[in-house]
């Protein structure tokens, strides 16, 4: 069984019976009720990305507010956009091909 990152939080953020300061992380650990299921499937998976920059981070933020979208259906329709400008680069369209290479989002087999 898994257990999931719930919270975490500073010392300054939670008070300690203890005196003094002292930097500490609490964590809070919860089981998904869909890993104690044997045998089970899960649909969907937890992404953690770590040293975004800043400027991308708060407009994928922002992007995905302005929608209404949680995180992940907005990196859902993005990923559906990227392959249908891959397909259309494939099927021949110069311009998205440049752009893609230029990306760095050329073809590549996986």
């Amino acid at each position: 069984m898994r257990k999931r990152l719930r919270k975490a939080a500073t010392s300054s953020e939670i008070q300690s019976p203890r005196k003094g300061k002292r930097e500490q992380t609490y964590f809070y650990a919860a089981m998904d009720p869909a890993d104690l299921t044997e045998g089970s499937e899960r649909d969907h998976e937890d992404l953690i990305l770590r040293r975004v920059p800043r400027a991308v981070a708060h407009r994928f933020r922002g992007a995905a507010g302005a929608r209404a979208l949680t995180h992940a259906q907005y990196l859902s329709a993005l990923v559906s956009l990227h392959d249908t400008a891959r397909r259309r680069a494939d099927e021949g369209d110069s311009a998205m091909s440049a752009v893609l290479h230029e990306l760095g989002l050329q073809t590549v087999s996986i």
